[in-house]
């Protein structure tokens, strides 16, 4: 689960070792597709950044439902960044959410 979720950080972000590259290398598609394997299997980072990504409608398309549902998904396991933009992600849905020194 941990190299699904490197190898979407990866794709998302791209890989290479200048910005050149890495812009060259990225594919948020198949990044999320990577994150969307690790999410699925339980992994609470995954599920967490991919609640932010739909959040925020990087590379999909904004999906504030999904990215509730992820996001309480890795805050029942604990996860402390998840807990805490929990509340912000929910605000977007009554269209009310103001960034508050940014996302975790």
């Amino acid at each position: 689960v941990e190299a699904q979720f490197n190898i979407g950080h990866d794709y998302f972000f791209g890989f290479g070792d200048t910005d050149f590259e890495r812009a060259k290398n990225q594919d948020r598609p198949h990044g999320v597709a990577w994150f969307e394997c690790a999410a699925e299997q339980g992994d609470a980072e995954a599920q967490h950044f991919l609640s932010l990504i739909y959040a925020q409608g990087e590379g999909v398309p904004q999906n504030i439902d999904r990215a509730i549902a992820l996001c309480r998904r890795a805050k029942l396991q604990g996860h402390k960044e998840a807990t805490k933009n929990l509340p912000t992600i929910e605000g977007l849905a009554r269209g009310s959410a103001k960034k508050r020194g940014g996302w975790e």
